[in-house]
């Protein structure tokens, strides 16, 4: 992240980087955990996990989640990618997961990540003696701080390296909103009485098949509406119109309010409900029997 590259004070993001960078070099013999599950935007933490710690000078090597199982004993730290998958709607597998991953390295490390102390599974794990873990805004950090090791740092999905060069909403004439609604289980649309417009909904976090095409659909768009938290990111560090509508209690806005704090890429990020969805056509709904 260069601060030349940005028209806005992204200080306090590299301020918060550093001081995740300098716990973790407490850690020697660091694996990052790699082929885990998760959609095309969760291949935008990922790959912005690897910038930050290749920019901090941090050496790792990899270490693929199926091979988990066959390891005995390793003296070294295991960092985990941040992820939704502590949440209410999501926890099949990474509880289990970090459970596993403590009997098997000395230190484990969950990076950045939302995280839901109230589902039984979350609150287990964050007990365990020698797993540290990261919420991704101070919503997480003061629900779960109680219960086990919890700091408080950004998305590393931010230091992705298609931030580098922030986009304009103004590069062509052609430009169009790109409606980019949940499709799953997830969906405050559905679970709201409403449905999906199929004809112009676009969940391109499901319909991608990889994040080169994720990411350009967004670049190349005018403006955003979107439910996802990590597209509405991603628009909002491309300096596109953002219209998004809060998931799981307040997460969009949770996060955005400590990454960004008073300053923003854009200020052009506005909340709606799903009365304004509906009004723009993008949902209908439900007919009452």
């Amino acid at each position: 992240m260069n601060p030349a590259n940005y028209l806005w004070d992204c200080e306090r993001l590299i301020s918060w980087g550093n001081a995740i960078a300098q716990y973790l070099r407490k850690y020697s013999n660091i694996y990052l955990l790699r082929e885990i599950p998760g959609n095309v935007g969760d291949h935008l933490i990922w790959e912005g996990t690897t910038v930050f710690l290749d920019n901090q000078n941090i050496s790792f090597k990899e270490i693929a989640m199926q091979d988990l199982h066959g390891v005995s004993s390793i003296n070294g730290c295991l960092l985990i990618p941040g992820s939704g998958a502590l949440s209410k709607n999501f926890n099949e597998w990474l509880p289990e997961l970090i459970q596993l991953a403590s009997t098997r390295f000395t230190n484990v490390v969950v990076l950045p990540s939302k995280i839901n102390p109230e589902v039984e599974s979350v609150k287990k794990i964050l007990s365990l003696s020698n797993v540290a873990f990261f919420a991704r805004e101070a919503h997480s950090f003061s629900k779960s701080k109680g219960f086990g090791v919890v700091g408080l740092g950004v998305d590393l999905a931010l230091f992705s390296q298609y931030f580098n060069v922030i986009g304009s909403n103004k590069s062509s004439p052609n430009l169009e909103t790109l409606v980019c609604l949940r499709t799953d289980e997830a969906s405050k649309v559905t679970s709201g009485g409403y449905s999906l417009n199929n004809q112009v909904n676009n969940d391109i976090s499901v319909t991608k098949s990889d994040l080169d095409g994720w990411m350009q659909a967004i670049k190349y768009s005018e403006s955003i509406v979107t439910d996802r938290l990590h597209i509405a990111v991603s628009a909002v560090m491309l300096n596109k119109k953002l219209f998004y509508i809060d998931a799981d209690v307040n997460k969009l806005s949770n996060y955005f309010e400590f990454t960004f704090g008073s300053t923003s890429p854009t200020s052009e990020v506005i909340l709606v409900d799903l009365e304004w969805l509906s009004n723009k056509k993008y949902v209908h709904p439900n007919e009452v029997s």
